[in-house]
């Protein structure tokens, strides 16, 4: 009786971790998705990605990044969570020096980790066990 009980205890922590998980990646990248995809319709239109509009937009999605990477880090592998990261300083570097079609590129490459991350951390028994 007391094996099944600490069992259930075990069971349940792990699909409340797994659930836990499961929204706090989901809401990240839903939101940084967001924002990139706003900020790319933006910057298409423009001939000068160099503006304060564009720099402010970048910063606040590195900043947003920044803020929930540490939990992200430990659900999604950290070689992953990096690779993120750096696009998001590579567009904010492009967007300084005006390279309209890197920063596009960097951008086009966080929308994508934001769906692969999404599909890699979806519920699963794996994820549980």
């Amino acid at each position: 009786m007391k094996r099944t009980i600490g069992v259930g205890i075990i069971v349940a922590f792990l699909l409340t971790l797994c659930v836990l998980e499961q929204v706090l990646v989901k809401n990240t990248l839903q939101k940084i998705n967001q924002n990139a995809n706003s900020l790319y319709d933006t910057a298409i239109k423009l001939e000068n990605v160099n503006t304060n509009e564009i720099l402010k937009e970048s910063e606040k999605i590195l900043a947003y990044w920044e803020k929930n990477e540490d939990l992200l880090c430990f659900f999604v592998n950290h070689k992953d969570m990096h690779e993120m990261g750096n696009e998001i300083i590579k567009t904010i570097s492009y967007c300084k020096n005006n390279i309209k079609e890197e920063f596009l590129t960097s951008l086009e490459l966080v929308i994508y980790f934001t769906s692969t991350f999404d599909h890699i951390m979806g519920v699963s028994l794996q994820n549980i066990f």
